[in-house]
């Protein structure tokens, strides 16, 4: 009997040793997993998958697909190159759903150029820009050859509607399935073609502040002078993403919003998670603090400014509970709004780090 139990323990361990080590060969970094440990949670495979990324830089995917291209249209291929033959050239897919969970669309804009309100770009987190001419009746994909479809910001100018810029990479929410992403991206033509207009580093590889860009703005009557929130920092460009200055470093939490007085684009606002509320009067150009919130500990924030008077703005603010702010002078003082009992609704629940969203009526402060 101890025979078969010494047997059967040494099998055990010889079947785990098989596979404690994996490599990344980039880096030339070996991964070892320690036989005691059990992996079964999804934080883990996120730990992973990220450990195996770390040898890729930020826009690697669209340098291969340019490679791609490029010999797909060299004198290497004939005119009509022809591809070995797969499952999918001989058979017929046809959508089976689930069709209630098209997943999280973080970006909409409604066409300027469309005075009928019927013309609606729309992005996805993992699924890549789109485009409704019939108020969502049908869609239209417009980025099925940009490399990284990550998009959680849409962006577009009302002076020249035809260009609009898309950023990307989820991960500023803290969420551990985020998808990196890749920067910018901007289109010139209503969305047909894009092109990647991120800083590049030393390396020529997409810069690494641009990995996560939680929201871009651009001003109404200039489409070259653009800001956008990455991470840590803001960005602004005043040539349509050719070049980018660096406005605002935050070292403390991450820039989770930037948004524009719908009245005045000169005045900008953007929370930072646990930081509280910073404030621009110059087109992003220069940032200073706002005042306190009533509340000492807290975590991300979403601010709505009104439509008619860019001093009036509210901000929705979750930790230890869900909080609504109110400032009717550009954010100098902020007054906590309650119930009349003088109680607050927890409406953001244990959610509030990742959905938060806010908005004030256009015809009513």
């Amino acid at each position: 009997m101890y025979r078969y139990s010494f047997l059967l323990l040494l099998f055990l361990s010889f079947s785990c040793s098989q596979k404690k080590t994996s490599e990344v060969d980039s880096n030339k970094i070996k991964y070892k997993n320690k036989s005691n440990l059990k992996y079964d949670g999804p934080e883990e495979y996120a730990q992973i998958l990220s450990f195996y990324r770390q040898g890729y830089p930020y826009g690697y995917r669209e340098v291969e697909l340019d490679k791609m291209k490029n010999i797909n249209s060299s004198s290497f291929f004939n005119s009509n190159p022809t591809y070995g033959t797969s499952a999918s050239d001989a058979s017929t897919f046809k959508e089976r759903g689930p069709f209630n969970v098209p997943g999280r669309t973080r970006a909409i804009v409604v066409d300027a150029s469309d005075s009928n309100g019927n013309t609606w770009y729309a992005a996805g987190v993992g699924g890549g820009v789109w485009k409704t001419s019939n108020a969502g009746a049908s869609w239209t994909n417009l980025t099925p050859d940009m490399e990284n479809i990550a998009v959680v910001t849409l962006a577009q100018s009302s002076s020249q509607p035809n260009v609009l810029y898309a950023g990307t990479g989820e991960s500023w929410s803290g969420n551990l399935d985020a998808i990196d992403g890749s920067g910018v991206f901007k289109s010139s033509d209503g969305g047909v073609t894009w092109t990647n207009v991120s800083p590049l580093n030393s390396s020529g590889h997409i810069h690494s502040d641009f990995s996560s860009v939680s929201r871009v703005i651009v001003d109404p009557s200039n489409p070259d002078i653009v800001v956008a929130s990455t991470t840590y920092k803001i960005y602004r460009s005043i040539n349509g993403g050719g070049d980018w200055t660096v406005v605002y470093s935050s070292s403390s939490g991450k820039v989770q919003q930037i948004l524009s007085a719908p009245s005045n684009f000169n005045i900008q606002y953007a929370s930072v998670n646990g930081g509280g509320i910073k404030k621009s009067e110059d087109a992003g150009v220069s940032w200073s603090s706002t005042g306190n919130f009533s509340i000492s500990s807290f975590g991300r924030s979403e601010v709505a400014v009104s439509h008619s008077d860019p001093n009036v703005l509210y901000a929705a603010t979750t930790g230890g509970g869900s909080w609504l702010h109110l400032s009717q002078n550009g954010g100098a003082s902020w007054q906590l709004i309650e119930n009349l009992d003088g109680t607050v609704d927890n409406w953001l629940n244990s959610q509030g780090w990742y959905d938060n969203c806010i908005t004030i009526n256009p015809f009513d402060n």
